[in-house]
């Protein structure tokens, strides 16, 4: 997509009846409209396009060229024309986690993974039970199987056995689902 800089904002070459300011508004240009002739004489006004956000939360519009509509994301549209076009493999961020904040300066080209995790730090996305055995930081894989270090193993198995630490206590605690520190205790005995 060609870019033409315009002081108000910026008109997409592939889109030329379009301009889209900083802050995510999209405005139509002035174009001849045709009369029920087909003769092209008078100038449609400009205006702001209405947006309306998808199931995903994402505000879109409708924009058309050559009497084709196309539906697209209002931040797609304000990166590629202020940041630019984005780079293979990048996803686009919302910075302050708000996907209706189309301003340009909350925008930026990063990786999915990045995204990802930006999304749970913002609490953005639920964080499931699994989700938050699988990034332990204390465990390790081995073979599809979790282990965890001996001195945590100890912590656990002395503080259910010397403090009488209830297992809810202990997953709160340590992080680990309860079913293994059941497993832990049991091994101890």
């Amino acid at each position: 997509m060609e870019l033409i800089k315009n002081k108000d904002g910026i008109i997409l070459k592939d889109f030329d009846s379009y301009k889209i300011y900083r802050n995510g508004d999209i405005e139509s240009m002035p174009r001849p409209y045709k009369n029920q002739f087909g003769d092209s004489k008078k100038l449609s006004s400009a205006k702001l396009l209405k947006t309306f956000m998808s199931r995903n939360g994402y505000l879109y519009v409708d924009i058309s060229r050559d009497g084709k509509t196309y539906r697209r994301s209002v931040h797609s549209l304000v990166t590629e024309a202020y940041i630019g076009k984005i780079p293979h493999k990048l996803e686009i961020n919302h910075i302050d986690g708000d996907k209706e904040n189309n301003n340009y300066s909350n925008l930026e080209y990063v990786t999915s993974s990045y995204n990802k995790k930006h999304a749970f730090a913002m609490g953005l996305r639920p964080v499931t039970a699994k989700q938050i055995n699988a990034r332990r930081i204390t465990g390790l894989r081995n073979k599809g199987k979790r282990k965890y270090s001996k001195e945590i193993s100890d912590s656990v198995i002395y503080d259910r056995t010397v403090n009488n630490m209830m297992h809810k206590d202990l997953v709160n605690k340590y992080g680990i689902c309860a079913g293994i520190i059941t497993r832990m205790t049991n091994e101890a005995y």
